[in-house]
Order: structure tokens, then C-alpha cells, then sequence
């Protein structure tokens, strides 16, 4: 759900994650701002929690706008760090060499961004599909939870999503984590097939088929 404050005559968006929790938090992800909170939570107390935060919420989007790909940048490719290495040859498909994450993008154009952007989004595509359907077929097995259909795609504010009509979506850039998070968003996306929910049911489940969930959960919560 999208909101605003205003700040200094200015609208600043905001999306709300709603739940059971008890707590409120924020989290700035991708230059965008999201608030978990409880469903009952009042907008009020949102905006004023936001506002009270605010300074520290801008720090950190001024330091995402910076962070722009360039020579030398840090790629992470399941939990694992690369140098970004942009080359003059023109290759058909980005590799791996020596620690280094090699792509050619045309520098005549003037959205080297956008190019590399979308290399990155199918490489990280092209790693995790496979790795994924592999986790979930273990899954599937262990716990007898079948999802109807498995889709991949590049999301700004959830890792995976669990529909009603039990389709599962994975984020793309969950490639760039080490694979024990990607296999527990998988499982918990497969436990909402049961508990569409964050009850006490739900993550009870999750805990039978993977005991140390919680420390995984906040490796991913702390990315």
C-alpha cells in the first residue's frame, strides 16, 4: 500500500507491509521506503514514526542514489563479492575470471546504467532459476506443498510472494545471496501454501523444516 509524508513541502512515498507483528520498523530498500507494522496500526502513527526517523531515512536514500555501477564496483553473487570489470571487447555474455564479474556495454550510449542493470537482472535470473526449482522440488518432497506455478521476476519491496491461487514468485536478486536464504524464502513462500499468514501456525512450520530459520531470517533482514 502506497503513502506519503510531507517533509519540508515535499511528498515523500512510503510502502506499507501489514501483518501480525507487533512491532513497527523501517526498512530502505532500493531507494524506496518500506514500513512493517501491524494491520491495526493508525496512519497517524506511521507518519509521526516516520517523521521522527526522517533524517536518518534520507542519509540512507542519498547513499543508494550514489551507489552507481562503475569500474571496480562490488557485485554479490550468491553471498559472494566480485569486482566489476567493464570491458572494451564486446562479449556476448558476462563471466566470471579471477575474482571478477567481466561484461561489455556500449559506452557510446548514454544509459550505461540501464545496460548494465539488465545484465546483472538476467544474469542473476539465469543462476537462480535453476538453483531454485532444484530447492523446491526438495521442498515439495519434505513437506507435500505443491504451488501451482513458479515464477521469477524483479521485485522492489518483497523477496516472494504467495498468491491465493497458490502461485509462488521469486525475486531475481535474491541471486545475490548466499543460497541457505534463498532456500528459506522458498520454504516460506511453500508454508504460505498452508498458512496464508504470519501466525504462530505458519512459523511453526517453517521451524519443522528448518530449525535455524531464524538466524537465516535475519542474515536476510539485515541485508
Amino acid at each position: 500500500m502506497k503513502n506519503y509524508i510531507l517533509h519540508n513541502n515535499n511528498k515523500i512515498y512510503y510502502t506499507t507491509i501489514l501483518s501480525n507483528r507487533k512491532s513497527t520498523c523501517i526498512q530502505v530498500k532500493n531507494n524506496d521506503i518500506i514500513i512493517k507494522t501491524n494491520k491495526y496500526t493508525p496512519k497517524k502513527y506511521i507518519d509521526s514514526f516516520l517523521l521522527k526517523n526522517i533524517n536518518k531515512i534520507l542519509t540512507i536514500l542519498d547513499s543508494q542514489k550514489n551507489n552507481i555501477y562503475k569500474q571496480g564496483s562490488i557485485i554479490k553473487i550468491f553471498g559472494k563479492d566480485f569486482m566489476l570489470n567493464i570491458l572494451d571487447d564486446k562479449i556476448n555474455y558476462p563471466y566470471i575470471k579471477n575474482n571478477t564479474f567481466n561484461i561489455y556495454i556500449d559506452k557510446n550510449e548514454s544509459n550505461a546504467q540501464e545496460q548494465i542493470e539488465k545484465i546483472l537482472d538476467n544474469y542473476y535470473l539465469s543462476i537462480l532459476k535453476p538453483y531454485a526449482l532444484q530447492s523446491f522440488e526438495i521442498f515439495k518432497n519434505k513437506t507435500g506443498l505443491n504451488p501451482n506455478k513458479i515464477s521469477f521476476k524483479k521485485m522492489k519491496t518483497r523477496w516472494g510472494s504467495c498468491s491465493s491461487n497458490k502461485n509462488i514468485s521469486i525475486n531475481i536478486l535474491l541471486a545475490k545471496y548466499d543460497k541457505s536464504i534463498i532456500d528459506y524464502v522458498i520454504l516460506h513462500e511453500l508454508c504460505h501454501l498452508k498458512e496464508m499468514n504470519h501466525s504462530y501456525k505458519f512459523w511453526h512450520l517453517v521451524e519443522k523444516y528448518m530449525q535455524n530459520y531464524k538466524q537465516i531470517k535475519k542474515l536476510l533482514n539485515n541485508y
